[in-house]
């Protein structure tokens, strides 16, 4: 399969592994489960037999109302009813331990109060401080299971038919830039929450975050679909124009010192510039911008890459 954006061919491909896939969901859970969802790593739990099992990832997440999620990340290629209901079957039953639920609620309080910016967010978003009570009494809830897979099929759909609860499977397509030596790639899904929908629940409609390097920037706000890429990065553009916007900020910043770390630039962007996110599809946007027109290159990749003033 072939997408097009505004000429540029990207070809369907699979995943290097499941480690790279569970990076790319990382790195897009706001496009996943909207702009008010809060993301966390790998955590293990245990039944009450003793039984451990680690999902892939938590989400806290809002619909309507607030929810948290089992993050569940599999490859098409592996035998899935082996690798999935057995995991999740094993997580039902360590959710039946009182103690296991509160490792859980602790592994958040713990992850909240180590990031301030998080912090701050969240009792924002709870109109209370009382961030520990939010969490017990959500996590008391019955979680959501998300799987995702690069490609959904009968054999998941016949595994997944065991597990109770809500159950969402998300097919995360791959598709890749054609002609240039770097990873440009689009991801195309169905989002959990529709972007800009934090509380109350529209339309659903296909999300595409395009990445170079790593990181989305762009996503289908508009309802532009997988080929309004251009016209979601013009209006980035655009900011150039204003002295006051995100995008005429980080190009100052960077002009000031010479060359920003990536990672710090994104810091500045939350503690200082007002993102609500580190990995926001807003700062991207405007990285790409700078480094198309010429304000900016990007040096390195990973970790360790830097924008650098021209």
């Amino acid at each position: 399969m072939i997408v097009l954006i505004d000429g540029v061919k990207y070809r369907l491909m699979r995943p290097e592994s499941e480690a790279w896939l569970e990076r790319r969901i990382e790195e897009n859970y706001q496009h996943i489960f909207g702009d008010e969802a809060h993301y966390f790593p790998k955590k293990k739990i245990r039944s009450k037999a003793g039984i451990g099992t680690i999902p892939d990832a938590f989400a806290i997440y809002f619909d309507r109302v607030a929810k948290w999620a089992v993050i569940e990340v599999e490859l098409a290629s592996h035998p899935v009813y082996h690798h999935v209901f057995p995991q999740l079957a094993k997580f039902g039953r360590a959710l039946e331990d009182g103690a296991s639920r509160r490792k859980i609620v602790d592994f958040f309080y713990e992850t909240v109060k180590g990031d301030g910016v998080l912090e701050a967010r969240m009792k924002k978003q709870i109109g209370s401080g009382e961030v520990y009570k939010f969490l017990a009494d959500l996590v008391a809830e019955p979680p959501t299971i998300v799987v995702i897979i690069d490609e959904r099929s009968d054999e998941l759909d016949e595994a997944l038919k065991g597990v109770g609860g809500e159950v969402r499977v998300i097919e995360f397509k791959t598709y890749r830039r054609e002609g240039i030596s770097d990873d440009v790639n689009a991801y195309c899904f169905e989002p959990v929450v529709a972007a800009g929908k934090g509380v109350e629940q529209g339309a659903r409609a296909a999300v595409v975050a395009v990445e170079a390097g790593g990181a989305p920037v762009g996503d289908d706000r508009a309802g532009r679909g997988a080929c309004g890429e251009a016209a979601y990065i013009e209006r980035f553009r655009q900011q150039l124009n204003n002295p006051n916007t995100l995008a005429s900020k980080i190009l100052k910043c960077v002009r000031r010192r010479g060359s920003v770390d990536k990672d710090e630039m994104r810091r500045i962007c939350v503690e200082e510039f007002g993102c609500k996110s580190r990995t926001s599809g807003s700062i991207n946007a405007c990285f790409k911008v700078l480094e198309q027109d010429g304000y900016i290159r990007m040096e390195g990749r990973g970790q360790g890459s830097r924008l650098v003033a021209l």
